[in-house]
């Protein structure tokens, strides 16, 4: 897998198993690991379209970036240096800490994480599905990875599951 756009090396792939079908794809499966400057993808498997340069991934999938993010998702659809595209039914953690779940994580450029219909909080998420003690919920939520920033746009403040404060933007 390269990246040909930045000239990154390559990246390194582990899999049970790795074949390539008779239309180029390169496929990997079975406790498939990928790293990239510093970018760590777990996967159950992963197809690569040499074509165009696009990964489909199948998870549970598990993205590390640096010791900073954390990204959970079901399935992905991203570019050949994991800077761009979609992850859905995903779940971002941020130092360890915030905990953003949502229904999809668009990547753009490397820099920026668009989260929809997500849910913010660092309190312990039961896996009961009870309510978090404190939330917030908005349409959407931007993290600026440069910037070091979350944006979100309709914003509704939650203390049990029970709105208490709306914010258009915040």
């Amino acid at each position: 897998l390269y990246a040909q756009e930045n000239k990154q090396e390559p990246a390194i792939l582990i899999a049970d198993e790795v074949f390539i079908t008779g239309d180029r794809t390169l496929v990997a499966k079975g406790n498939v690991e990928a790293f990239q400057d510093g970018a760590r993808l777990r996967a159950t498997s992963i197809q690569y379209n040499q074509d165009d340069g696009s990964l489909s991934i199948e998870g549970p999938i598990t993205l590390t970036e640096g010791d900073k993010t954390l990204i959970f998702a079901d399935a992905a659809q991203l570019d050949a240096d994991m800077r761009n595209g979609i992850l859905t039914g995903a779940r971002l953690i941020l130092n360890q800490q915030l905990q953003i779940a949502a229904v999809q994580i668009d990547r753009v450029g490397g820099r920026y994480n668009q989260l929809s219909k997500a849910s913010v909080t660092s309190c312990r998420v039961c896996e009961d599905g009870r309510a978090p003690l404190w939330q917030i919920r908005a349409k959407r939520v931007i993290h600026d990875k440069l910037e070091k920033q979350l944006y979100f746009d309709e914003a509704q403040f939650r203390i049990l599951n029970v709105p208490v404060f709306y914010l258009p933007r915040l």
